[in-house]
């Protein structure tokens, strides 16, 4: 198989897998959806996620853009060529989401390609491993838009939309979803899907294969990370764009309701090791290979100085207080009972 094929076969294992994964929490009364979760990837070259109610077929449509799974691919493949060497080539590519919808389809291959030189042959399979656990962090966010009801709420004051576009939502100068703001709903999926992620990441059957031959600190760990690089992503588009939505939550706090989330599983599982060395010293260091990319990086790791600790108690009081009017109105549609 060449190089330039890589992507496209990871691609195809990991779209087939996460609709596995799709019928599987559609069948489960735990999470209580209400109708088929069909995973779907477009040709737009724009790197985002967006879940919608499809009105046509009634079902859910969780969509991952051709630009976000290469986004995801390039970033795996960084990962991949620094296993077994020092992070000195952490810059190698440009992760702009800014950057993709403009791209051709030729400068997408030509993208795909690049990314696929930069790691040896002997790291192909852990190049996949990691891909999968990036869309499948994204794929468990969208989820959790389901299951905590926003897109039934967004279909209870529409016809025609319901619909949440993970870039474009941040980049709304005024919040367009009724008379919700997009703080409300990142948080709440940020919360419910570091939950959702974390319990696939610690179970018996894994919803990737290469996850599989993964051990739960690792899938943990790249679930965790994907979910996070991409938060940063959307951080550095809107700081490039030098547009962001009143009040939507900094990479910090999204990070904070995320690793609580997944702590909360984490500790119990009873997996024997603590959260903070089986899995926030791994992950930081991970992701100080994205911080020439993703300036960002370096405000998480100040994660634990007390002086964020309290600028990020003020950001969460003032979330909770912006946040509390909704939390009735929009519960309401919860799948969860």
């Amino acid at each position: 198989m060449t190089r330039s094929r890589l992507f496209e076969t990871f691609l195809k294992t990991a779209e087939r897998e996460l609709q596995t994964h799709a019928a599987g929490l559609s069948s489960n009364p735990a999470y209580g959806i209400d109708a088929q979760i069909c995973v779907r990837v477009d040709e737009t070259a724009e790197a985002t996620a967006f879940v919608r109610w499809n009105f046509e077929d009634s079902c859910y449509d969780i969509i991952l853009t051709l630009g976000l799974c290469v986004w995801a691919f390039e970033v795996a493949a960084i990962v991949a060529a620094h296993v077994d060497r020092d992070p000195d080539e952490s810059s190698a590519l440009n992760l702009d989401f800014s950057n993709y919808q403009y791209l051709s389809r030729k400068q997408i291959e030509d993208r795909i390609e690049a990314a696929a030189q930069l790691f040896p042959d002997n790291q192909k399979a852990y190049c996949e491993y990691v891909f999968g656990g990036m869309l499948l962090a994204v794929f468990q966010h969208e989820v959790a838009h389901i299951v905590s009801g926003h897109i039934n709420y967004l279909k209870s004051i529409s016809n025609n939309v319901a619909s949440i576009d993970e870039l474009h939502i941040l980049t709304l100068s005024q919040p367009q979803r009724g008379d919700v703001p997009p703080l409300f709903f990142e948080y709440e999926a940020d919360h419910v899907g570091s939950q959702l992620l974390a319990e696939a990441a610690t179970s018996s059957a894994p919803p990737l294969s290469r996850w599989a031959n993964g051990s739960r600190r690792d899938n943990m760990l790249f679930g965790l990370f994907g979910f996070t690089v991409f938060t940063l992503a959307l951080e550095e588009a809107a700081r490039l764009r030098d547009v962001k939505a009143p009040g939507y939550p900094s990479p910090m706090l999204r990070f904070s309701v995320a690793i609580t989330g997944a702590k909360r599983i984490w500790d119990e599982e009873r997996t024997g090791e603590e959260f903070l060395n089986a899995i926030m010293i791994p992950l930081g260091q991970i992701l100080t290979l994205f911080e020439t990319i993703y300036p960002a990086v370096g405000f998480l790791r100040d994660f634990t100085d007390p002086d964020w600790q309290k600028s990020l108690e003020s950001e969460i009081d003032a979330m909770l207080n912006e946040c509390s009017p909704y939390i009735e109105r929009v519960g309401q549609f919860s799948l969860f009972r």
